[in-house]
């Protein structure tokens, strides 16, 4: 192995920063000496990447936002190949994100430069065909849940089941009473917690949905409190706008990031569909889970989608555990009556919070650790 190491990385969005960002650290502690450079978020450029291009520029959510964004896409795209083509790493990590990267990981893996891709693409869930490309991209694909290996391997994909590293970061029991208090809450107080997305995309879809949910749910249940984590102000901004256009009273808080501190004080989550699932799932949190999208989008999505789920809660136990509302049966009056129905249900809570310990469980294996000793066998 080289004494320096130079390794490039992307990540698209939020779930992929903190992914990156572990994986980083991991790497690091296993040899200091390594120069780490691409595309990632504040995570990851905390601990030490140089982004060429900041994250931002590049998460983008559904066909309709990638069509009115692809120019500038395809700019960052071409540039940032032919950054990683003038200064070659020993390694490139596509990190999630797999319409940008694996082109980019292709066309390094032609050049004799060894590539990975760190979550394994849903190809088993939508566009099954993808697995070919792949199969042309990686030398080696990290996989963060254990049911993909089986798939992947039918198609002589090199893989490897790491865990998922919010299942080792994330307590087994979370101190719901404890972050109640940090935000201003008695014990006693009712919160749940809103997810509406991490994406202008989807908060432009999800955002007016849930705060319509959160008006029936106040008017069944006035005590009730709602806390929104947004990750940056520009979604605050956006999602600030949708309030106000609603012209309704919530006992709402809007917090700056901290969507995980958010969840742990809820009693309830509602969220928009994607990783927010897993960790509420790993915070052993009953969870509504919805998605919408535009119909451009839907349209075209939909015929390909493989499976009967959408959250990962339920991919995981291979069950209904949590109600998922998506597109068209993603109404308010729906939403808000299954949040009141598994609100009142001590039952369901228990059984659902036995079903996300069993999930922790299968899924803390030191992702992260094993990740980076993985990587460090390609080099």
């Amino acid at each position: 192995m080289p004494e320096h190491l130079n390794i490039a990385m992307i990540a698209g969005e939020p779930s992929g920063d903190f992914l990156g960002a572990q994986l980083i650290q991991s790497m690091q502690a296993l040899n200091p000496n390594i120069n780490f450079y691409g595309i990632g978020g504040p995570l990851m450029r905390a601990q030490g990447l140089k982004a060429i291009y900041p994250m931002e520029k590049i998460a983008v959510m559904g066909v309709s936002d990638v069509l009115r964004s692809y120019p500038r896409l395809k700019w960052i795209h071409t540039q940032i190949s032919r950054y990683l083509l003038n200064h070659p790493p020993h390694l490139f990590i596509g990190i999630d994100a797999p319409d940008f990267n694996l082109p980019i990981e292709i066309c390094l893996r032609q050049k004799g430069i060894k590539t990975a891709h760190y979550v394994s693409p849903k190809v088993w869930a939508w566009r099954s065909e993808r697995v070919h490309q792949v199969k042309k991209a990686v030398d080696l694909l990290l996989s963060v849940f254990p049911f993909e290996v089986d798939f992947y391997k039918s198609y002589e994909v090199p893989i490897q089941y790491v865990g998922h590293p919010l299942a080792d970061v994330i307590p087994l029991s979370a101190d719901t009473a404890a972050m109640k208090k940090k935000w201003g809450y008695g014990q006693g107080a009712p919160i749940i917690a809103v997810l509406p997305g991490s994406r202008q995309g989807e908060i432009k879809h999800i955002g007016p949905l849930f705060i319509d949910v959160m008006q029936l749910i106040q008017l069944a249940c006035p005590e009730m409190n709602f806390l929104v984590p947004l990750a940056n102000g520009v979604l605050r901004n956006q999602f600030e706008n949708q309030l106000k256009d609603k012209g309704y009273a919530l006992k709402l808080k809007l917090v700056d990031g901290s969507s995980r501190e958010v969840m742990t004080a809820a009693d309830l989550v509602l969220t928009k569909a994607g990783t927010s699932t897993l960790e509420a799932a790993l915070l052993k949190k009953p969870m509504i889970v919805s998605f919408k999208m535009s119909h451009l989008t839907y349209s075209i999505v939909a015929p390909k989608v493989n499976v009967i789920y959408t959250s990962l809660p339920n991919l995981l136990a291979n069950k209904p555990l949590v109600p998922e509302f998506i597109q068209h049966e993603a109404c308010p009056n729906n939403i808000a009556q299954a949040a009141l129905e598994l609100l009142k249900n001590t039952k369901r809570r228990l059984y659902l919070e036995e079903q996300f310990t069993m999930i922790h469980h299968a899924l803390k294996h030191h992702a992260s650790q094993q990740s980076a000793n993985a990587l460090f066998g390609l080099i």
